[in-house]
């Protein structure tokens, strides 16, 4: 990863992921403490897009910042909601009803895989599925649709902490 650093370097990044542990040992989510330091090392807009990615690049993607993240953000608790399902695939779907499955604890920086192996530990979908069997999709902070891949059918809703 080094090598591809164009403007973080290797010490510049690592005095990045500190700066990125200290925000979130005071509660600030990764996302807004990695808007911050960006913010705070590139004073006024437009923010260069290469370093933006850059930096994205770092908070998302590396283990180093995965460990950061595991550390200090705890996991959270995620209602699970059954779905009544009414359509077809040619026709679409159209959820009726939500019922309460259940709850569950998602840790932070986890990936789709990780999700299905989860939802698979936790008894919601069954010890057969891929992840490549499923969709998921978050619209929005607090909101995940889990679907069947071969026919767009709703699986679960699972709302979290918005």
């Amino acid at each position: 990863m080094a090598s591809k650093d164009k403007f973080l370097g290797v010490s510049g990044r690592s005095r990045f992921l500190q700066k990125l542990a200290d925000k979130m040992k005071d509660g600030m989510s990764h996302i807004d403490a990695g808007n911050e330091i960006l913010k705070e090392e590139s004073p006024g807009p437009p923010f260069d897009i290469e370093r933006r990615r850059e930096i994205n690049d770092v908070i998302y993607r590396t283990s180093d910042a995965a460990k950061i993240v595991g550390r200090y953000v705890k996991p959270e608790i995620w209602e699970v909601k059954s779905l009544d399902v009414w359509g077809n695939q040619e026709d679409g779907y159209e959820v009726n009803n939500e019922h309460n499955a259940g709850k569950i604890e998602i840790p932070a920086m986890l990936d789709n895989a990780g999700l299905v192996k989860l939802l698979k530990k936790e008894g919601f979908l069954k010890e057969t599925v891929t992840v490549k069997q499923v969709e998921i999709e978050s619209p929005g902070e607090g909101f995940i649709e889990i679907r069947e891949k071969k026919t767009g059918e709703p699986i679960y809703f699972l709302y979290g902490p918005s």
